[in-house]
């Protein structure tokens, strides 16, 4: 897909992109893009498949494998682990390569991508007069989707040129998905819709260094022990897991709330067409103020009913919440002891000023 750029475009709304058939350099390395929204997730150098996800959602993916033809991605809903391929098979695989392909889309929820398969089940819609087109790919593609219960989605017409059906998507059949050709390409974009869960080990459960002593790290490295590289890594990756966890959220804004996303994703979209017109920086101007206005009133709000719910002392215990050292002053206690963590200075400034402890 050579005008990766127009795709990411047309599709911003998109946050995870398989991009088939990238464009790629001489040596088979990849083409830098210059979309701001969207980081290059996974690539390998010659390979059919590159992943781009939405900057602000990285997080929430994990890439499991990716070769020449396949890009399987890992994330979570309800606290499963779900996982998604992009595929691009090349036109003259045989069958010793197309089993190769099936073994790395074993465990898969779903697949999307370019098969170059051709089957009676997905080429046979209205308007489309040819019948009995199935090749090998598709003969082959028929039984993997029945050992595996999943069902190719039909399209509703040709996804590439106006030959045949091609490009396809593989899963349950009450995803919602959709064979867009809007982007006026050879092959159409397939877009499914699909729920996505923030993983509770990624993203809420990070060790929490300050509480893990060093004599622990001492054994986590006596037991990864040597071996192989993926048997030493599976040890330091369960030594690591049993550490203890922040129970507090990393990376997330305490007052933001699904109404500031609407006008959040505005700004983005001003954003790019700012730097095609520059005379649009009028309407981006009014935007940011407007976004950035319901940004501090959120915080506001936030602030104002998180003292609410703050009674007596524990106000001043909030203090510890503060993340700069240089927001508080150092405090000396009565013994003398200079004070510096926020944590002590707010049990500090609590114990001082607790009804009973007025000094004469």
């Amino acid at each position: 897909m050579a005008n990766r750029s127009l795709v990411m475009d047309v599709f911003s709304f998109v946050d995870l992109l398989f991009i088939i058939d990238p464009p790629r350099k001489v040596d088979g390395g990849g083409v830098v893009h210059e979309h701001v929204d969207f980081d290059l997730f996974s690539f390998v150098q010659a390979s059919g498949v590159e992943v781009f996800v939405r900057s602000s959602l990285s997080g929430l993916f994990l890439v499991d494998l990716q070769d020449m033809v396949t890009c399987v991605v890992m994330y979570d809903v309800d606290g499963v682990r779900r996982r998604i391929g992009g595929v691009y098979v090349p036109p003259k695989t045989n069958k010793q390569g197309w089993l190769a392909c099936e073994a790395t889309w074993a465990g898969c929820d779903f697949l999307m991508g370019d098969f170059n398969a051709k089957h009676d089940s997905w080429n046979s819609y209205p308007g489309h007069g040819s019948m009995n087109i199935a090749d090998c790919h598709g003969l082959w593609l028929t039984p993997f989707c029945n050992r595996s219960g999943v069902r190719v989605h039909p399209p509703t017409g040709c996804t590439f040129r106006n030959i045949s059906a091609i490009d396809l998507f593989i899963g349950n059949l009450d995803t919602r998905v959709s064979y867009d050709g809007k982007a006026g390409l050879e092959h159409v974009a397939v877009v499914a819709r699909l729920q996505i869960d923030e993983p509770f080990d990624i993203v809420r459960q990070r060790p929490s260094w300050r509480n893990v002593p060093a004599s622990d790290c001492d054994d986590i490295l006596e037991h990864v022990g040597s071996g192989g590289d993926e048997e030493m890594w599976t040890r330091l990756r369960s030594g690591v897991d049993a550490l203890p966890r922040s129970r507090k959220s990393v990376g997330r804004c305490p007052f933001w709330n699904p109404d500031l996303q609407p006008i959040r994703s505005d700004l983005n979209r001003m954003r790019r067409i700012r730097r095609r017109l520059p005379v649009a920086s009028d309407d981006y101007n009014v935007v940011r103020q407007v976004y950035r206005a319901m940004l501090l009133r959120s915080r506001n709000e936030f602030i104002k009913d998180t003292i609410e719910k703050a009674g007596d002392l524990a106000i001043f215990r909030l203090a510890r919440q503060l993340e700069s050292r240089r927001t508080l002053p150092s405090m000396r206690d009565s013994n003398g002891q200079l004070v510096c963590r926020h944590a002590d200075i707010s049990d500090l400034i609590a114990t001082q000023l607790r009804p009973g402890n007025e000094q004469p």
